[in-house]
């Protein structure tokens, strides 16, 4: 039998499904340590997939290296040293000798595949594929972006092979509210997108990355098509949990109701465009205000008030700088989800910095 969650967002997801790993996962060896995991697939559907963000402080995510990655994939890259400013040894522990991720995502769904078999580097890459070919016939059920290759996943030895496998994006029509004065009830597209998936670490997989990613790779290729975002949903043959990483309480909903969520996107036309704006300004080492760099004059301006303000406030942070990084991220517009987000993840910080020196921090979790 497989298991199926039909959840509102990841934060229900995260608590139903480490609720059920607990109670019917089987204790099972694998190459990281033991597990728990389920004998049987597991179905995650996500009805409001972009509240996206966790907020167990228990789980205690990174908001910052989740958001951030999620643009890094977006933008096709595979460096994965750039994501140790938010992780410190996450190219260590990842990637290969001289710091790619092997199995990046982003850089299978932009760069990886010869799509026209003549090993052609300016090949139009699996995003805008599917992009045009939705936009000309919103029903084509062949439509598949692909991350696993077998000529160099199957069988190899490196850190990183992917977990997930393929996401499938579908055009839905679903009916609205009914028209005024009687009319017929209003029919709008909408863009679900279903992952399959090999085996995923529950905590720091499929209720913690993925969601992010996923959701994120959505909600693009919905807003370039010009539909609206419709459901998520992961399927795994092998969902399960580290035992190392058992929370000592099942965690609770503390994201009811979710903060407003805000779009990343209102002028997809030039969505690209801006978001190698956004990573030549951190590459300029953040050296100027916001607004005032060229980079982050962009049509959409999710990456000036959201974005933006994510990185210089972690900037400030890891320069040493930690209330003036609260207080900056606190003032803001950020979206209120992420913003929401940065701050618990600050907090719980700052009140460790007041903890007594022999008393050692009891956050486990940091991805």
């Amino acid at each position: 039998m497989v298991h199926v969650l039909d959840c509102s967002n990841v934060n229900e997801a995260y608590c139903s499904g480490l609720r059920l790993i607990m109670t019917e996962g089987v204790r099972q060896p694998s190459r990281d340590g033991d597990v728990f995991a389920l004998e049987e697939g597991l179905v995650v559907t996500y009805r409001k997939p972009l509240q996206r963000v966790l907020f167990d402080p228990g789980r205690d995510a990174n908001p910052f290296f989740h958001l951030f990655e999620s643009l890094w994939l977006l933008a096709g890259r595979n460096d994965a040293r750039w994501l140790d400013r938010f992780v410190g040894d996450f190219s260590s522990r990842y990637a290969e000798e001289g710091g790619e991720l092997h199995g990046s995502y982003g850089f299978r769904w932009r760069h990886h595949f010869d799509l026209d078999g003549e090993g052609n580097p300016n090949m139009p890459d699996q995003l805008d594929t599917v992009v045009r070919l939705l936009k000309q016939n919103p029903g084509d059920r062949r439509v598949v972006i692909q991350m696993w290759d077998p000529v160099s996943d199957l069988g190899q030895k490196f850190k990183d092979v992917p977990c997930n496998l393929i996401a499938v994006p579908r055009i839905r029509q679903v009916q609205g509210e009914p028209e005024p004065y009687g009319g017929a009830p209003l029919v709008r597209p909408v863009l679900d997108l279903t992952v399959f998936n090999r085996s995923n670490d529950f905590v720091w997989g499929l209720a913690g990355a993925n969601a992010v990613q996923f959701s994120f790779l959505l909600e693009y290729l919905a807003g370039r098509i010009g539909v609206q975002p419709g459901t998520y949903t992961q399927v795994t043959t092998n969902a399960h949990v580290y035992c190392n990483r058992l929370p000592k309480e099942l965690p609770t909903n503390l994201a009811s109701p979710y903060p407003t969520h805000t779009p990343i996107g209102t002028d997809w036309d030039h969505w690209d465009e801006d978001l190698k704006k956004f990573f030549a300004w951190v590459e300029d080492g953040v050296v100027m205000p916001l607004g005032t760099h060229p980079a982050l004059h962009c049509a959409n301006d999710w990456f000036r008030l959201t974005a933006g303000t994510f990185y210089q406030a972690h900037f400030k942070w890891k320069l040493g700088k930690r209330q003036e990084a609260y207080e900056y991220l606190a003032k803001s517009n950020a979206a209120p989800d992420w913003k929401e987000a940065g701050l618990r993840w600050f907090e719980r910080r700052l009140m460790c910095d007041h903890l007594p020196k022999n008393k050692p921090e009891v956050l486990q979790w940091k991805l």
